[in-house]
C-alpha cells in the first residue's frame, strides 16, 4: 500500500525535530533568564537598602541634634544665645557630614536676621557672624517650606552654575511663631563619596529628593540636575521630546510607595548612555529622599548569554542535518509537483497544447496531474466557445450603434431657424440607458408664428421601446402637418398607435404649440410628467399637468388642450421620469424638487446650459450609471431677441 503525499511529507520532513529544538532551547532560556531576574532583583535590593540605611542612620543624627538644639533653643533663648557657639560647635561635630552649620535670630518672615555661621575647614572649625548673603539665603529657604516645621531643603547652585550642597533647616519656635532659624549644611561632594563607600555593588547610583533632584551620583556632573536630564540617554544636559521613559520610571516609584513599600527591585525601562538598566530604590527615613542603584542589564543577563552561544552551536549543527534531511525529501517528492508549474508557466503564455505525465497510483500528486490535463482541454474548448461569442457580440454591438445612430437622427440636433429675431430659444439632450431607448423629442417650425415641439416616454427600454419611439414620432409628425391643434393631433395619433399595437407598449407624450410673438403656448398633456416653470425671480413651479390619459391603450380617448402665457426671463423644462426617478444606490431619488432646487440656481443661463446641468446632476446621483432613459428639454424666453 502506498503512502499519499501528506503522510510521505511527515515521515520524511524533519519539522517535528526542528520544533522540539527550538522550543527546548526557548525553554531553558526563559528558566535562566527568570533565575537571574529573581537572583538580580534580590541583590540589588538588598544592595540599594543596606547603602539607604548606612546613609540615612547618620541623617537621622544629624536631624535629631538639629530638632534637639532647635527645641532647647525655643525652651530657653537667652542661654542658647549666650551658648550659641558652643551648641553650634557640639552641632557641627554631631557627624562629619556637616559642612557648616547656621544659627540665627530675629523673625524670618521681617528680615533683619541675626547670629553667627560656622564652617568645618582644614584647619578646623571656624565661626563668623551671620553675613546679609546667608541671612537672605536662609528668609528665602524659609519661605519654600512646606510647613513651619522644618526640612530638608533643595540644592542651592552657586555662582558657578553648580549645585554643591543640601541643607537641612529647623525654625526656633518662641510664642508660636519662628523667632529663629538652624541650618546645617552637607557638601553634596561628601554625600557622594558616602554613598560609593557604602555601596555594595559597582553599579550606578542615585540619591534623589522629593521633587526628583539629584543629590548624589556616580557622575559629578549629575549633582544638583533633575534627574530627567540624567536618565536621557543621549545628552545629560538636555531634555528628550518624548519623557515617556522618565515618566514611567516616576509613575513605578511613585506607586509603590503609595502601597507602603519602602524599598523595590524590579526591570523598570530605563535607560542611561545607551544601555538598559534595571532599578531598586529604598526610601531614607530621615530626609525622604530616595536612594536609587541601577544594574546593567547586560551584566545581570551575561551568564545567560554565554550559555547561549554555546548551546546555540550544538543546535545549529542538529539544525543543519535536519536541513539536509528537508532538501533531500523536497527534491523527492516534489518532483512531478515541479513538472506540473512548467507545465502552467507555458500555459500562462497562451500555449494550450502542453499536457504532463501524471505518473500512475492514487496519491493527489497524480490526481492532480490528470485534472491538470483535464483542465488545459476544457480551458482550450471555452476559448474557442468564447471566441466565437465575442464575434457574436460586437456584430451585435455594430448593428446596435447603427440603430442608436438611427435614433438619433430622428431628433433635431439644431434649433429652428426663423427668416425674423426671435425673443426665445429651445433646447434639449437625450441619452439612452442602453444602446437605444424609448425617449424621445422633436420640435419644428409650423409656420413663421408658431413652433411645434413635443417630448416623450415610451414604455420600456431597447429595442422594442425605440422601435415604438420611431413608429410614434412619425405618426405625430405626420398628422402635425395637417392639424394645428394639440388635442386633436394627440387623438388622431392614438388612433393610428393601437391598431398596430399588439405588443401593448404605450407613451407618454407632451405636445406643445408655441406663438413666437405672443409667447403664448398651447399645449395637450397625454400623461406626462407636470413641466417645471422657473420665472425669473420667482421659485419654481410644477404646471402643466396631463390633460389626458397616455397614447396607445384606450381606443376612445380625449384629451384638452390648456395654455400658458411664458413671460420674458421664463425657463419652461420639460423632462421624462429618467430624472425625476433617478436615484443613488443607497436610494435617494432626484424627484422634482431636486431639478426645482437646481432651476432656482439657473437665473441667466442658456436653454442649452440649464439641459447640460441637468443631465450632469442626473449622471453625479446614479454614478454614471444610468437606470433608464433622460431626455431634457427647455424652452426659454430670453430677456433679449435672438437668433436661435
Amino acid at each position: 500500500m502506498k503512502l499519499n503525499i501528506i503522510l510521505k511529507f511527515i515521515l520524511v520532513v524533519g519539522i517535528p525535530l526542528i520544533m522540539v529544538y527550538l522550543f527546548v532551547g526557548y525553554m531553558q532560556y526563559r528558566s535562566m533568564i527568570g533565575m537571574v531576574e529573581r537572583e538580580g532583583s534580590l541583590r540589588a535590593k538588598v544592595s540599594v537598602e543596606l547603602t539607604a540605611n548606612s546613609i540615612d542612620e547618620r541623617l537621622i543624627l544629624i536631624g535629631t541634634a538639629t530638632r534637639s538644639l532647635a527645641g532647647y533653643a525655643a525652651i530657653d533663648p537667652k542661654s542658647t544665645r549666650r551658648l550659641q557657639a558652643e551648641l553650634l560647635r557640639d552641632l557641627i561635630n554631631t557627624d562629619m557630614l556637616i559642612a557648616s552649620a547656621v544659627i540665627a535670630w530675629g523673625d524670618p518672615r521681617k528680615g533683619g536676621l541675626e547670629g553667627i555661621s560656622m564652617t568645618r575647614g582644614n584647619g578646623g572649625l571656624q565661626s563668623d557672624l551671620l553675613s546679609d548673603e546667608m541671612a537672605r539665603r536662609l528668609i528665602c529657604d524659609y519661605e519654600s517650606l512646606k510647613k513651619n516645621s522644618g526640612g530638608w531643603m533643595a540644592p542651592v547652585r552657586s555662582a558657578d552654575g553648580l549645585a554643591h550642597d543640601a541643607a537641612l533647616l529647623q525654625p526656633i519656635q518662641l510664642d508660636g511663631t519662628a523667632g529663629g532659624l538652624i541650618m546645617v549644611s552637607l557638601p553634596l561632594e561628601k554625600l557622594q563619596n558616602e554613598a560609593v563607600r557604602s555601596s555594595l555593588s559597582s553599579s550606578r547610583f542615585a540619591i534623589v529628593n522629593d521633587s526628583w533632584i539629584v543629590l548624589a551620583s556616580t557622575k559629578d556632573e549629575h549633582m544638583g540636575n533633575p534627574l530627567r536630564g540624567v536618565l536621557n540617554p543621549d545628552d545629560s544636559t538636555a531634555f528628550p521630546d518624548d519623557t515617556r521613559t522618565f515618566n514611567e520610571f516616576m509613575s513605578q516609584i511613585t506607586a509603590d510607595r503609595k502601597l507602603g513599600k519602602k524599598s523595590n527591585s524590579k526591570p523598570v525601562p530605563v535607560s542611561f548612555q545607551g544601555e538598559e538598566y534595571w532599578i531598586a530604590w529604598s526610601v531614607m527615613t530621615e530626609p525622604k529622599w530616595l536612594m536609587i542603584d541601577a544594574i546593567p542589564e547586560a551584566t545581570l543577563l551575561e551568564p545567560v548569554y554565554s550559555l547561549l552561544q554555546r548551546d546555540t552551536l550544538y543546535r545549529l549543527g542538529g539544525v543543519f542535518l535536519i536541513l539536509l534531511c528537508l532538501l533531500g525529501s523536497a527534491l523527492l517528492l516534489t518532483r512531478r509537483i515541479r513538472r506540473l508549474n512548467a507545465a502552467m508557466e507555458v500555459v500562462r503564455t497562451g500555449d494550450l497544447n502542453i499536457r504532463v505525465e501524471p505518473g500512475r497510483g492514487k496519491d493527489e500528486i497524480t490526481r492532480l496531474g490528470e485534472g491538470f490535463n483535464l483542465m488545459v482541454d476544457s480551458l482550450a474548448q471555452n476559448l474557442d466557445e468564447l471566441a466565437k461569442a465575442e464575434a457574436d457580440r460586437i456584430a451585435v454591438d455594430r448593428e446596435l450603434d447603427i440603430a442608436r445612430d438611427i435614433q438619433q437622427s430622428l431628433q433635431p440636433d439644431l434649433p429652428p431657424e426663423f427668416p425674423h429675431t426671435v425673443d426665445f430659444e429651445i433646447a434639449a439632450i437625450n441619452l439612452a440607458a442602453r444602446h437605444v431607448g424609448g425617449d424621445f423629442y422633436d420640435y419644428w417650425i409650423m409656420d413663421d408664428k408658431h413652433m411645434a415641439f413635443m417630448l416623450g416616454d415610451v414604455s420600456g427600454k431597447g429595442i422594442p421601446a425605440a422601435m415604438f419611439m420611431g413608429v410614434s414620432r412619425t405618426t405625430i409628425r405626420m398628422v402635425a402637418n395637417r392639424e394645428r391643434c394639440p388635442e386633436k393631433i394627440l387623438k388622431q395619433v392614438n388612433e393610428s398607435l393601437i391598431k398596430d399595437n399588439h405588443q401593448g407598449l404605450f407613451l407618454t407624450l407632451f405636445l406643445g404649440v408655441y406663438n413666437i410673438d405672443t409667447g403664448v403656448l398651447r399645449y395637450a398633456n397625454a400623461g406626462h410628467q407636470s413641466a417645471i416653470l422657473k420665472r425669473s425671480g420667482q421659485p419654481s413651479k410644477l404646471v402643466a399637468d396631463a390633460t389626458g390619459t397616455i397614447l396607445g391603450t384606450l381606443p376612445e380617448a380625449q384629451w384638452t388642450q390648456d395654455t400658458i402665457q411664458l413671460e420674458l426671463g421664463d425657463h419652461f423644462v420639460l423632462y421624462t421620469d429618467g430624472l425625476s426617478e433617478a436615484h443613488s444606490e443607497d436610494g435617494t431619488m432626484l424627484d422634482t424638487s431636486g431639478i426645482e432646487a437646481y432651476l432656482e440656481q439657473c437665473e441667466g443661463m442658456r436653454a442649452q446650459e440649464v439641459c447640460e446641468g441637468l443631465i450632469r446632476l442626473s449622471e453625479s446621483i446614479q454614478s454614471d450609471q444610468l437606470f433608464d432613459d433622460v431626455t431634457v428639454m427647455d424652452l426659454h424666453r430670453s430677456m433679449v431677441g435672438k437668433s436661435p
